[in-house]
Formats: structure tokens, sequence, C-alpha cells
């Protein structure tokens, strides 16, 4: 004799134990009751007709693989009441076109750039947005897995006070990433935004010896500019490093 599972049941198309969504069962478009605070692992995996997901503020949390190889979903918006994401939430969404995270929403330009400048698919900028932990192994490290997702981020959303709280945490790496990697349009609306003056008022001279150190001369230029009109500058001597 089988014995039914306390707290599960079916709710429409979805099978929920207790407030975890387990399992779903529908078809192209999945809107999640409010009383799930949890999507659990693989609960939508290998839905391939999925068009469309509404993620509700109740969810808290997305378990493993929840919606992997759901390769017809083209969009995705995370509420911001999710906090906590497992491995590879979104592993294989191969057809996602736009990522929205708390309000910042990576459109198909923004995601096609990381994908050929970084070779990040849309699935690892979720997780990359969302966790504070590294969880590509095959990189060479944290910083170049979050640092042009944080960038891009900024430059989408610079009041986004999460993801601005991390670029300030972070911010002489993050001046030095893009000065290695001579991303001046980003570096362009960092300088442009007036978040960092402060900091720069004090920086400016370390970030301009590291651009003429690293021989990145569009840098040096963009941030000895920043300098005249910002800051100004007490030896005018020190123009003639340009």
């Amino acid at each position: 004799m089988r014995h039914k599972i306390p707290n599960r049941r079916n709710f429409g198309p979805f099978l929920l134990y207790g407030s975890e969504l387990v399992r779903y069962h529908g078809g192209k478009y999945a809107d999640i009751p409010d009383t799930v605070t949890e999507i659990g692992a693989k609960a939508f995996s290998g839905c391939k007709q999925l068009l469309s997901v509404t993620i509700p503020e109740s969810v808290t949390a997305i378990g493993d693989l929840a919606f992997e190889n759901c390769t017809g979903l083209t969009s995705v918006t995370l509420p911001h009441s999710v906090t906590r994401l497992g491995s590879y939430p979104f592993y294989g969404c191969a057809g996602l076109r736009s990522v929205t995270i708390r309000d910042i929403r990576f459109d198909e330009a923004a995601l096609r750039e990381l994908q050929e400048k970084w070779d990040y698919y849309p699935w690892e900028v979720i997780n990359i947005l969302v966790m504070s932990l590294p969880v590509f192994s095959f990189r060479l490290s944290f910083a170049e897995q979050k640092y042009p997702v944080a960038w891009t981020a900024f430059c989408l959303c610079p009041e986004d006070a999460e993801n601005t709280a991390y670029v300030w945490a972070h911010f002489g790496e993050m001046m030095h990433f893009l000065i290695d990697h001579s991303e001046a349009a980003t570096l362009q609306t960092a300088l442009g935004s007036g978040v960092f003056d402060e900091r720069l008022r004090t920086g400016i001279d370390h970030f301009i010896e590291y651009a003429i150190e690293k021989q990145a001369l569009e840098m040096q230029l963009m941030l000895t500019n920043y300098k005249r009109e910002k800051i100004g500058f007490t030896d005018p001597a020190e123009q003639l490093k340009l």
C-alpha cells in the first residue's frame, strides 16, 4: 500500500511540497502561485516547451538546475525577494534574450556583448550577479568572473544600491580591471556618473600611474582629463605626462 506524502499536493500544473515547488507539469506559460517560497532543484528541468515564467515576490530561493535546459525560455525576471540560488539554476537556457535582476535589465545587446567578450551565457550572468561566491571553477579567478558583469550592471543601472556597493567595495581592483582590458566606454560611464568622485579625488594619481605602467594611452588620457576637469593640477608639470 502506498502512503501519501504529507503536504505534497498538486496546485494546477504545479506539484508542491509545503511551500516548495518540486515539479512543473504544465505548458508554455508558468505563473507560479504566491504561496511558493522556494523553487526546488530541477523543478522545471527539461521543460523545453516553457516560453514564460512569472516568479512572485514570495520566492526567496531557487534550487540547483531549477530551469535546466528550458531552451524555449526567452526572458526571465528575478524578483528582489530572491536571495539564494543553487548551482546553475538556468543552465542550458540557450534561448534567453533578456535577464532582469533587481530591476537591472540585461537586454539582448548587453548579453551578447558579455557573451562575445567574456564568454558568459545569460544563465551565468544570473548566477554571478545574485551569488556572492564563485561558481565557475574553470575560470581563473572570481574577479574575472564578476567584474565584467558588475560593471555592465553599473552602466545599465547605477542607482542599484547592491551592485554599486559591490563596485565600491572592490573599487581599486575594478578600476585596474578596466585599465587592464582597455574598457574605455565603461570607464567613461564610471567617471561621468559622479558616484566615485570622492574616491577618485584621493586615488586618481594612482590610476593614472597604473595606466602609464600598462601603456594604456586612451585610459591614461581619460583619467588625466577627468583630473583636469574635476580636481585640477597642483603641479602644471603633471600635465606633461600626456
